[in-house]
């Protein structure tokens, strides 16, 4: 049988791929962003993110609309840009 999502089990804090809203990130160690092909998102999320930055701050601090900042935080993770 299909299985249907519960509404009540899906926490609207939960990214999935990021973790909780509440989370930080942070650059990977030894990162050299200028080896990576980044698209302008991701250069300007990354620049955001310092030493470490929560990812609600992240999202409401980039300019951007939610699903392009969340896109270019998950771009991020895949490339090893942020843990």
């Amino acid at each position: 049988g299909s299985e249907r999502l519960d509404s009540a089990s899906v926490d609207p804090n939960d990214i999935v791929g990021l973790g909780k809203r509440t989370d930080y990130v942070a650059p990977a160690p030894g990162l050299d962003p200028s080896r990576l092909p980044l698209t302008p998102p991701e250069s300007l999320i990354l620049q955001r993110v310092g030493r470490a930055a929560r990812i609600q701050d992240l999202l409401a601090a980039s300019g951007m609309t939610e699903p392009v900042a969340i896109a270019a935080l998950l771009s991020l993770r895949a490339k090893g840009a942020i843990v």
